[in-house]
């Protein structure tokens, strides 16, 4: 889905304003309203007229994603539908979790994105450098990678081993959010807004998976 996104961007999409994370939050948002009109989107998503256009171009022309209703607001079309089933079967977000981890002490905003265990890889691996770069290309200032360990306990990932924490009240923390389990992957994201945190968690996921369908 998002090579199909890809291939439907503009021919530079350097200039554009927008990414598959756009797509992933706007389908969210569409769903959770049941519809919304181009305003509504417009304010979601902090885009331009002229950006978000463009944007809901793509939605209903090359991807089909969504469809116009009767009273000209979008909602999600059959195959959006779908897709929107697959994309929450793999990933969940919440914005502005409580202040759990010293990282968030600081931050004006944040997000989490939850992937589940079962679209985790065993030993593929997972850059948390390069989903850092990819939540600060997002907006994000900073991003937290953890995984849950058997023990109701949480580890951050790319941390030496010496130094690894375990994280026992923090995942009793998490877990009245989520239902977590062993093997999930938790990315919490932090900006200046908390449409910058969600987009930047769920680029990270979407890099994350990306590199699940990687071959080994």
């Amino acid at each position: 889905m998002k090579a199909e996104y890809e291939a439907a961007l503009p021919r530079n999409p350097a200039g554009t304003r927008f990414s598959f994370a756009h797509v992933v939050l706007a389908l969210l948002l569409i769903d959770m309203h049941g519809k919304m009109g181009r305003v509504e989107l417009e304010r979601a998503l902090a885009l331009g007229r002229g950006s978000l256009r463009t944007f809901i171009g793509r939605l209903k022309g090359k991807l089909g994603l969504v469809v116009s209703s009767s009273t000209r607001a979008h909602v999600l079309s059959d195959r959006g539908k779908k897709v929107l089933a697959e994309i929450k079967s793999e990933l969940s977000i919440i914005g502005n979790i409580p202040v759990i981890f010293d990282e968030l002490k600081f931050a004006r905003c944040n997000a989490l994105a939850r992937l589940n265990a079962s679209r985790i890889v065993p030993g593929r691996a997972i850059e948390p450098m390069e989903l850092l770069e990819v939540a600060r290309a997002h907006g994000g200032k900073g991003l937290l990678s953890l995984v849950a360990q058997a023990g109701r306990s949480l580890k951050v990932l790319g941390v030496p081993m010496d130094l690894k924490k375990k994280y026992t009240d923090e995942w009793v923390r998490i877990n009245e959010l989520f239902s977590i389990v062993e093997g999930d992957l938790l990315l919490i994201a932090w900006a200046d807004t908390e449409l910058e945190a969600k987009l930047a968690a769920i680029a990270a996921a979407v890099s994350t998976l990306s590199m699940m369908d990687k071959n080994p």
